[in-house]
């Protein structure tokens, strides 16, 4: 956000030149994508106690739990190897993103399909296909 306010062109940037603010647009986008990198860090670190919770509870199967743990650790190794190792990350991330989503994508389904009940779709007369679509909105 603040690289687009850089480039602006407001009335106080007028003291830099537009090459000047350019590079210093640029060093904020890398700025901020060091401390998103730092973020999936940390949001890769808690899918490891969810998947044990997950693992240990009856309430949804254990392969989602399993396919969370297996997340977890290819977001902290993908955002560690961005941090140390910046060529390595480029050349593996491709295969290291591949299971990244897994797990978060299977929990959200079984959450979703066990959390809505029929009756409540029935008392509001709606599909699961309308629900899915977010058309209950309209």
């Amino acid at each position: 956000m603040t690289a687009q306010i850089l480039v602006s062109g407001k009335a106080y940037h007028s003291t830099f030149d537009k090459n000047q603010l350019h590079s210093m647009a640029m060093v904020f986008i890398h700025i901020s994508y060091k401390w998103l990198t730092i973020v999936v860090f940390f949001w890769g670190s808690w899918l490891f106690p969810f998947g044990m919770l997950i693992i240990k509870s009856n309430f949804i199967p254990k392969i989602i739990g399993a396919l969370l743990i297996l997340g977890g650790f290819t977001y902290v190794l993908d955002s560690s190897l961005a941090l140390v190792f910046p060529e390595i990350k480029v050349a593996i991330s491709p295969f290291v993103a591949i299971p990244l989503a897994f797990g978060e994508f299977f929990n959200f389904f079984m959450a979703f399909r066990k959390g809505v009940k029929k009756k409540w779709l029935l008392k509001h007369k709606l599909s699961l296909w309308k629900v899915l679509n977010f058309k209950f909105l309209t």
